[in-house]
């Protein structure tokens, strides 16, 4: 009777610690950062509550293996990620509490640990990579801590996805920015709100506004140009519009609606295209057509 209350004890506080590891992935996914700040917080808690010898997450990406692992054991499982890599995206999961009784795919292992549990990490419908942990004893492990594993695994697969998404976002936004900070012509950006969102360096000086202090505000709090606060607004036509700024430049200006996936428009673009050469070309040939006449 004794043993088993000290079992029941036992396992109530297993899953306690659990629920409080996953509360703290949960959180610690959603603060967001960079993958190599969330997935060392991520393993070693892992680590803690199933009281592995090592652990390692193991990611595919297109210039190779890239790999986290904590744990005493971890630095003796590094040579079996590629082939740990490939049963768990070749088979799905699988736990195997004593590698003296595995077949002969797993024989290199047997010689260095005892048991192994190995996780593919899918995310929208891919797979990233694979989370391994290793026993250099046979382990106990009962269904609670598969279900609890496999948790961990789906939460790791989604920091990753997550993280990517953001990397690769950030990226775009950068050589987005390249563009627009190189492009001669004034390009401004507003939201649904009628917000602006993005004024490049040649509006800044067309418009005689700094982004810094533009941003986020109405157009027309911060854009002295009824006409093109008019275009941004949707609220007047381009067809043979022309605007001239304190300097004397002359631009023909360009609006063009961003749609998002449901054809629902998120942002409005307007492009100044610097027609000051042409414009005063034309006043020049209408002058000398009037002298001549």
């Amino acid at each position: 009777m004794g043993e088993s209350l000290d079992e029941l004890n036992e396992r109530l506080k297993q899953t306690t610690d659990g629920q409080a590891l996953l509360l703290e992935i949960t959180q610690r996914i959603a603060a967001g950062g960079s993958l190599g700040a969330m997935l060392p917080d991520i393993i070693n808690a892992t680590l803690r509550v199933l009281h592995a010898d090592g652990i390692r997450v193991v990611l595919n990406s297109p210039s190779g293996l890239m790999t986290y692992a904590s744990g005493p054991s971890a630095g003796k499982m590094v040579k079996f990620d590629s082939l740990i890599s490939s049963l768990a995206q070749e088979h799905g999961p699988f736990q195997i509490a004593d590698l003296a009784q595995a077949d002969k795919a797993l024989a290199p292992l047997k010689k260095v640990i005892s048991g192994v549990v190995a996780l593919p990490l899918t995310a929208q419908y891919r797979v990233l990579g694979v989370l391994w942990i290793a026993y250099d004893n046979p382990p106990h492990l009962g269904a609670d801590d598969t279900t609890f594993l496999s948790i961990v695994a789906g939460q790791t697969a989604v920091a990753v996805a997550n993280a990517r998404a953001f990397d690769e976002a950030r990226r775009g936004r950068e050589h987005l920015a390249a563009i627009l900070s190189s492009s001669a012509d004034p390009i401004l950006v507003v939201d649904e709100q009628e917000s602006l969102v993005l004024l490049n360096p040649a509006a800044e000086r067309a418009l005689g506004v700094e982004a810094s202090a533009a941003i986020g505000k109405p157009i027309g709090e911060v854009i002295n140009a009824e006409p093109l606060v008019e275009l941004l607004r949707g609220s007047a036509e381009t067809e043979g519009l022309e605007w001239q700024n304190e300097l004397g430049q002359t631009f023909s200006p360009r609006v063009s609606d961003v749609l998002n996936d449901q054809n629902e428009r998120t942002s409005r673009v307007l492009v100044l295209r610097d027609i000051t050469r042409y414009r005063n070309l034309r006043d020049n040939q209408t002058e000398f057509v009037s002298t001549v006449l």
